[in-house]
């Protein structure tokens, strides 16, 4: 959640023009520091030591690096969807090996509500729809 919230300011801060596309990734980060919150938070009730430095987040992310530039919006949009659909598999296994069910339901929500913000990063959105249609996507 960490890097899945860093990804979607890089690409937020290197996009130029692109109102609706900004709103957008600006969405996924704030979901992205919120379910982190929630998830350490998890974490420290079940005796577990969250760990949020960039430097520890980046040797154990699931998330493909980005480019330094990121050239268009559609790009963009691609980019921040790969990125949300890795964080959902992560939770899928993490979902899948925990045995104690009230980490496994917030889990489960988790990744459902990263499944629509994902959707909304294709066509779910008028957001979306009119980033798309801006980048030619």
């Amino acid at each position: 959640m960490v890097e899945l919230r860093a990804q979607a300011k890089h690409l937020h801060w290197t996009l130029v023009q692109a109102e609706a596309t900004h709103d957008l990734l600006d969405e996924v980060a704030r979901t992205a520091a919120d379910f982190a919150d929630v998830v350490a938070e998890r974490m420290r009730t079940l005796g577990h030591a969250p760990e949020g430095r960039t430097c520890v987040v980046a040797q154990h992310t699931s998330l493909e690096p980005l480019a330094a530039a990121v050239g268009d919006r559609a790009m963009a949009l691609t980019s921040i969807a790969g990125a949300i659909a890795a964080v959902e598999r992560t939770l899928d296994d993490a979902e899948q090996s925990t045995t104690d069910e009230a980490t496994r339901e917030l889990l489960t929500y988790v990744a459902r509500a990263l499944t629509e913000l994902r959707w909304t990063t294709t066509t779910g959105t008028p957001w979306a729809r009119e980033a798309h249609r801006v980048a030619g996507a």
